[in-house]
């Protein structure tokens, strides 16, 4: 018997130490999410629908410009430091539509109501859509935004000089102070982490190590405009050792 509960004990520890992802938000979730105006065109806003793991955006033709930032997270989901976000990029309605990962959202109630968030986006600028830039976003700044760095995937978004029409796969994750992107054609085998063919990596300031909660970005969708993003996940993820 003494054995048998010995056997148990190493087992049970095993267990205890392995690291493993724990979902926060996936399609057995509510629909419920949260919206947070990163930044307005004037009195721009978006209207929002939602279903089990998927999220439309579309934008009233009665905006007047096309510079209005949002992060949207589901509220009910624990807070955490490492975590991570994917979504499936399924549809746009504009060319410069940007969609991207929001991590670590945190609204500091007390006090000054400060918002933190950590983004990865898709660029926008001189149309090179297959960069993926690693973004910190501050109120106490005035939401004073800086770009950490950014994943470039040509080979991926961008083959023969081609872009690649939706939908795309991305993912991101947090983990101290290193952001890690991966992305992929849905054509394709899901790449794993470190794939380097299909992601790569971004430090960020140790600052930026906090508990928040994730979602995802969306921005510079144009009157009229529209986009939508399917497949929604978000997991804890183990710190690195």
């Amino acid at each position: 018997m003494k054995v048998v509960a010995a056997l148990c004990a190493v087992a049970c520890l095993a267990t205890i130490c392995q690291r493993v992802d724990a979902a926060t938000f996936d399609d057995t979730h509510p629909a419920k999410f949260n919206v947070h105006y990163l930044t307005r065109d004037g009195r721009d806003g978006y209207n929002t629908a939602a279903t089990p793991g998927r999220l439309s955006v579309t934008a009233p033709r009665s905006n007047g410009g096309g510079n209005t930032r949002v992060i949207i997270y589901p509220p009910a989901q624990p807070m955490s430091v490492d975590q991570q976000a994917c979504a499936t990029w399924s549809a746009q309605a504009g060319i410069n539509v940007q969609q991207g990962i929001a991590l670590r959202v945190r609204h500091d109630i007390e006090g000054s109501g400060r918002w933190r968030a950590v983004t990865v986006m898709k660029n926008v600028m001189w149309g090179a859509h297959w960069n993926f830039n690693v973004i910190t976003w501050d109120t106490r700044a005035g939401y004073r935004w800086r770009n950490h760095g950014s994943v470039s995937l040509p080979q991926v978004f961008w083959p023969n000089h081609v872009l690649a029409p939706l939908p795309w796969r991305v993912c991101a994750r947090v983990q101290g102070d290193l952001v890690t992107v991966k992305a992929w054609r849905t054509s394709e085998v899901e790449p794993a982490w470190g794939d380097k063919s299909h992601g790569g990596t971004v430090r960020i300031p140790s600052e930026w190590t906090y508990s928040g909660k994730s979602g995802w970005y969306l921005g510079h969708v144009p009157p009229g405009g529209s986009a939508t993003m399917q497949d929604l996940v978000a997991d804890r993820v183990p710190s690195k050792p």
